[in-house]
């Protein structure tokens, strides 16, 4: 795995939250498909937005929980279900998954507590978010993914 392709970063929730789910992709196999939200055609931009091989990585409920590598070029449309919100998704693989679900890693370890991501799905451009880069504009990009191949023991 290359940390330098580690860019991204994308909230994410239970699909089905009715079913008392507490963790999305929780139980996935090293590959599945990352949904997104599919309103306007700017959810479909923003999920076609990471490139192939690029890495992301993904928050939920304030804890970090995955990091996944995009495996093709461009989103697809589910074909079951295709009514729901989070019709499209990309194909991803796990590159690094949380082996302690009852204590995840906190986002404030990586991000500082003053970044305030949006709840919604959209994959955020690291380098774009204002708080990342008034925390980690000094030391650069590489640094921080350094610092999260560090702190989650990535080989």
């Amino acid at each position: 795995m290359d940390i330098r392709k580690l860019t991204w970063t994308k909230n994410i929730k239970p699909f089905y939250p009715k079913k008392q789910e507490r963790w999305a992709y929780e139980k996935v196999s090293n590959t599945f498909e990352l949904n997104w939200r599919n309103k306007n055609k700017q959810d479909e931009k923003n999920a076609n937005e990471p490139a192939e091989e690029e890495l992301i990585l993904l928050r939920q409920f304030g804890k970090v929980t995955h990091i996944v590598k995009i495996l093709d070029s461009q989103f697809s449309y589910v074909q079951t279900n295709a009514e729901n919100e989070f019709n499209i998704y990309r194909n991803v693989e796990v590159v690094w998954i949380t082996d302690n679900w009852d204590n995840p890693p906190n986002t404030d370890e990586f991000f500082e507590p003053k970044i305030q991501f949006p709840m919604g799905g959209t994959a955020y451009r690291l380098e774009r978010i204002k708080a990342f880069k008034q925390r980690w504009d000094e030391q650069g990009l590489l640094e921080f993914q350094k610092y999260v191949q560090k702190e989650l023991k990535i080989g």
